[in-house]
């Protein structure tokens, strides 16, 4: 099989929490230059980056409950 294949089919099989990592990775880059492990570590950081993001969220409620 083809990378590209590859790549397609793997974006496809991501749920709705990644919609906005893939909707980049297929608007910016080509699709027949990209390898997999290129596209696995983009999904890796903005996982990284979300959880970042909820952990911050989930503190900044906590302490808005204490101060209150």
């Amino acid at each position: 099989m083809h990378e590209k294949r590859i790549v397609q089919k793997f974006l496809m099989s991501l749920s709705r929490r990644y919609k906005s990592i893939v909707s980049i990775i297929e608007e910016t880059i080509d699709l027949d230059v990209i390898r997999i492990k290129e596209v696995l570590a983009s999904v890796k950081v903005y996982d990284k980056m979300e959880d970042l993001h909820d952990e911050r969220d989930k503190f900044s409620g906590l302490r808005e409950h204490l101060v209150v």
